[in-house]
């Protein structure tokens, strides 16, 4: 993605984080998140989910299917509309370039 939007996207994390320092949250919250991804390490996932007070479900992506920070809500056409400044192969080396359950499930 442009790195605008990441700097942004950064912001608002470090925002949710200074207020989570002041309290726990008391939220319904779902999270998707894949075990191998290098970008965000599932283990802060799992460590906000268990301060929440709320109900926390965590829906997580076996590291057996490599995937990339990114790569769990796009399929191939997705893909190609976002205008990304690195090809896959330069924002995460280790992952497969997109996540193949896109060619299984039917949206």
């Amino acid at each position: 993605m442009a790195r605008f939007t990441v700097v942004e996207l950064m912001e608002v994390i470090l925002s949710v984080r200074e207020l989570i320092d002041k309290q726990e949250p008391n939220l319904p919250i779902f999270a998707a998140h894949s075990a191998a991804d290098k970008t965000t390490p599932i283990k802060g996932v799992k460590a906000l989910l268990a301060i929440n007070k709320g109900d926390s479900t965590l829906f997580e992506i076996g590291e057996e299917y490599d995937l990339c920070h990114g790569d769990l809500v796009l399929d191939q056409a997705q893909y190609l509309e976002v205008k990304y400044d690195l090809p896959p192969q330069q924002i995460d080396k280790h992952c497969k370039p997109l996540w193949p359950i896109h060619n299984i499930v039917k949206w």
